[in-house]
């Protein structure tokens, strides 16, 4: 039993992300920019009535929802320099999207909000609760 203990190699392997987590992540933040377009598209088309009103309460949930997975996203572990351009192109979408995020805000009318942008995180900090004037 000793001698088969003795015999055991023991390689260790680096964790790293594969292209497959890469090209998954791209699609998703892919994803998740066309659901923003369709965002201000429903918002910009509701004419401030009740239904208007639902809308906006959907669209927040869903840009909440979309924080979260950005968020989660951000939580890449560093891997070597070989594929560090892949990921970089990553992060400025993710970039890219959070500026979107913070127009889509801005532009909501009747609800000022505050936003607060930082590296790590994302946070909204609404003043109304409805975009009701």
């Amino acid at each position: 039993f000793g001698q088969r203990v003795r015999s055991i190699r023991n390689e260790p392997v680096i964790n790293e992300i594969k292209e497959d987590d890469v090209n998954d992540l791209s699609d998703q933040i892919r994803q998740l920019k066309e659901e923003l377009i369709r965002a201000k598209a429903d918002v910009r088309s509701s004419d401030g009535n009740k239904n208007g009103y639902l809308h906006v309460q959907n669209v927040r949930e869903s840009l909440n929802n979309l924080r979260v997975s950005l968020n989660r996203s951000l939580l890449i572990p560093n891997i070597d320099n070989d594929t560090d351009d892949e990921v970089n192109v990553d992060e400025e979408d993710i970039r890219e999207l959070r500026q979107q995020i913070d127009e889509f805000y801005s532009s909501c009318e009747g609800n000022p909000i505050d936003i607060s942008v930082s590296e790590d995180c994302v946070q909204y900090y609404s003043v109304e609760e409805s975009c009701e004037a």
